[in-house]
């Protein structure tokens, strides 16, 4: 969730905020094909996004399984009730999702994507961020994750190559592990502050 102050905009897919002194500084400028703020001030327009970050629900569901089948992730593990699940959403339409799995202290990062349409727009943070704060509100110190291709996405988040000899139990035991991801998958480890 973003906030502004009274004198603050946050807008744009680019997340920028911007501080002006007046409002007449800045024009809202919307029509059914362009939806955007004009800083005459700046001369320039900057679009608004308009996804919004919400907890997921379990009518969801099936939404969720066609966006994760389309990105290629795994989809017969899903919680049922989606606890640890944060969505990206355009209207009705799923643009992107993260979720940890609880396993005691120990979390699964896992189903973290982003609709092409919708990448390198800091999307996929915002959601990492989202997932990440939900884990240390359930008071996880490490999270892990299991991926074939976002390996070095994730070590710039903080995220460190684990041998797969190294990983504890409560990871193993998961479908994720076990079954559905490969052998040749990283697992990589976060300790949360």
């Amino acid at each position: 969730m973003v906030c502004a102050r009274e004198n603050e905009i946050i807008c744009g897919r680019f997340g920028l905020g911007l501080t002006y002194d007046t409002p007449s500084q800045f024009t809202n400028w919307r029509t059914p094909e362009i939806n955007c703020i004009y800083f005459p001030v700046f001369q320039y327009f900057i679009p608004i996004m308009s996804i919004l970050l919400k907890t997921a629900h379990p009518d969801q569901i099936p939404g969720l399984i066609d966006f994760l089948q389309k990105a290629k992730l795994p989809t017969t593990d899903l919680p049922s009730d989606l606890s640890g699940f944060t969505l990206a959403m355009d209207g009705t339409q799923i643009m992107g999702s993260a979720g940890v799995e609880l396993l005691g202290n120990i979390g699964l990062l896992r189903s973290v994507a982003v609709a092409d349409t919708h990448r390198n727009q800091k999307l996929g943070h915002q959601l990492f961020m989202a997932a990440m704060e939900y884990a240390r509100t359930k008071q996880v110190q490490e999270v892990f994750l299991i991926t074939e291709s976002a390996d070095l996405y994730f070590e710039k988040k903080g995220f460190q190559q684990v041998d797969r000899s190294d990983v504890p139990d409560e990871i193993t035991q998961t479908k994720q592990f076990a079954s559905l991801c490969p052998s040749s998958a990283v697992v990589m480890k976060l300790k949360l502050p």
